[in-house]
């Protein structure tokens, strides 16, 4: 692990890139993201019309009292889940030789701000509920206090690789249940890929307020585009009768009774597709701690990488050929039009 600090502290701010920068545009990750949340809005507004209006083929009344619940489930199970998320602080990892050294500036800013949550967290809650060890929170207190960037960070990763990933664990464990439960329990595929889609948002939206940041957009981009594929699946593993091929390969003994052999189907068709939606829910949780954790990691990497007046000039250099690109298209509009005779 010494080693390969030392080798973090040895990065070129070039090296840095070529190794853990993301290569996609920073402003088409964001488009791409609102593009993908409104994709999942749609699926959500779906999935909640059909069911409506099954409610409504039943009975009138049942039909209006669902499209009013329908409404606040779009708003607050979709809507205020997905808003909280995008508006989280992030950490700025994917960085260029211009934007380093702001890059850093905003990442110390954060890693206080996330040091002063914990620890009004802790004080506030008397312990704050046994999240956080009490010795990892005075050593973080200490740190803060002497206001020391190597120390904070120390302090930092004591409570974020031990007490905040032992929670974010459970909080995905907790959702994976959740979801292999109900589904397994509606056994439709409409509310299925509901049921799994809005637990997917719930649990994303509670492991980035557990960790106190949010993934870059283009992670982010990663985590809703596999929410909504896992949608998708949902509402397909709905559609297909897995315990009654199942059932009919036991064989003749089965065949001979009917009723055993329906009982064998449904049951296996509820504890499968549970499954399935549970461990398609676990995987989402999976990634969405994978890219927080790495770009917690990131930041500190690029704090320690060193960045050499080379990499300032050239910074100076991008800016002053993007002033000349900016003002010799200026003088391309201004230049007037030859007259026709």
């Amino acid at each position: 692990m010494e080693e390969n600090n030392n080798n973090q502290y040895n990065l070129t701010l070039s090296e840095y890139q070529d190794r853990y920068s993301s290569r996609m545009n920073n402003k088409f990750a964001k488009y791409m993201l609102f593009f993908v949340i409104s994709i999942i809005g749609v699926i959500v507004f779906v999935l909640l019309f059909l069911l409506c209006k099954e409610a409504y083929e039943w009975n009138e009344y049942v039909g209006y009292g669902a499209i009013a619940v329908s409404v606040l489930i779009f708003i607050f199970l979709f809507l205020v889940p997905v808003i909280r998320i995008v508006s989280l602080p992030r950490f700025q990892v994917d960085v260029n030789a211009y934007t380093a050294r702001s890059a850093k500036r905003h990442n110390r800013a954060l890693r206080r701000h996330l040091a002063d949550s914990i620890i009004e967290l802790y004080v506030s809650t008397a312990g704050s509920g046994g999240l956080y060890t009490s010795s990892k929170v005075e050593a973080l207190m200490k740190a803060r206090k002497e206001d020391r960037e190597e120390g904070l960070m120390k302090a930092l990763d004591d409570i974020y690789l031990v007490d905040i990933k032992k929670s974010a664990n459970q909080i995905i464990t907790s959702n994976s249940v959740k979801s292999g439960l109900l589904s397994a329990v509606s056994q439709k595929d409409t509310s299925d890929a509901l049921i799994v889609t809005l637990i997917n948002l719930k649990m994303i939206k509670d492991l980035v307020y557990l960790y106190g940041f949010r993934p870059s957009d283009a992670r982010l981009l990663k985590i809703f585009s596999s929410v909504m594929a896992n949608a998708l699946i949902s509402y397909g593993l709905g559609s297909v009768n897995i315990g009654g091929a199942v059932a009919k390969s036991i064989g003749g003994v089965v065949e001979s009774i009917p009723i055993l052999g329906s009982a064998i189907s449904i049951a296996i068709d509820s504890s499968i597709q549970g499954l399935s939606n549970s461990i398609l829910t676990a995987t989402i949780g999976r990634q969405t701690i994978s890219y927080l954790n790495k770009e917690y990691h990131l930041q500190e990497v690029l704090e320690r990488v060193k960045i050499t007046e080379s990499d300032e000039e050239f910074a100076l250099q991008c800016e002053e050929v993007k002033k000349e690109l900016v003002a010799a298209k200026k003088n391309k509009n201004k230049t007037p039009k030859p007259v026709e005779a």
